[in-house]
């Protein structure tokens, strides 16, 4: 409920001080200067929210599958948190459901039985995710490694290599996400699209949801390592 309490707008002042005077204000200002892609001060203060009402008892089950995975579990938080804001019973107009948001065909191919079952679909965002990243191809280091990753968790792994294909056509490196993303958008094309073994995609929503998941990640990270009250007040 609205009220006078805005310890939550301090936080998010106090983060953004910090990252100012360390420069990854400015890279990320850099990285995220096409309009719409900035994580405004409506979407800071609803994560803000969501991080203080949702994620605390949420937590010890991030950690534990990633810890099964040897993943991040921060990296998995993100990614959740873009899919659902990290509702379980979450429920998309395209028929993707729970908390990862995982689709019915995904969910099968995972053994997963009931999408809107928190703890499987963790488990399944987390073995979708890691399997994507290892397929991709072995000299892509990190962290391009996993932003890529992510790019096939949302778009799926063939639209990501059509785009790796035109980005070496156009004498890039396929091996980098800041080329690939960037060329993204040539899949909406069709003299760049017509030639590709998937097709038409949207790039938008693919340019979109890495970008999220990287900045939902770096401040969890930042509050994690800094031992923020709001990821420990559940534990």
């Amino acid at each position: 409920m609205p009220g006078d309490d805005d310890s939550l707008v301090e936080r998010a002042r106090s983060f953004f001080r910090l990252i100012r005077e360390n420069g990854q204000l400015a890279a990320i200002q850099e990285r995220y200067s096409e309009p719409g892609n900035d994580l405004d001060r409506v979407g800071m203060f609803q994560f803000m929210k969501q991080v203080r009402e949702r994620l605390p008892p949420l937590i010890p089950l991030f950690q534990e599958v990633a810890a099964a995975y040897d993943l991040d579990w921060r990296l998995l938080a993100a990614i959740g948190y873009q899919e659902s804001h990290w509702d379980p019973k979450a429920i998309s107009s395209t028929g993707v459901h729970g908390l990862m948001m995982l689709t019915q065909a995904a969910a099968d191919d995972l053994g997963i039985s009931d999408r809107q079952d928190t703890e499987a679909s963790v488990l399944g965002g987390a073995r979708y995710f890691l399997r994507n990243k290892r397929r991709i191809p072995t000299e892509i280091t990190e962290p391009d490694r996993t932003w890529m990753a992510l790019a096939a968790y949302n778009m799926g792994m063939g639209h990501l290599e059509d785009v790796r294909v035109i980005t070496q056509k156009r004498g890039e490196d396929p091996d980098s996400w800041d080329y690939v993303r960037n060329n993204l958008e040539l899949l909406t094309q069709e003299s760049w699209y017509r030639d590709t073994r998937y097709g038409y995609a949207r790039d938008f929503e693919t340019r979109q949801f890495v970008d999220n998941v990287r900045d939902y990640y770096e401040m969890l990270v930042w509050m994690d390592t800094r031992e923020h009250p709001l990821l420990v007040a559940g534990l």
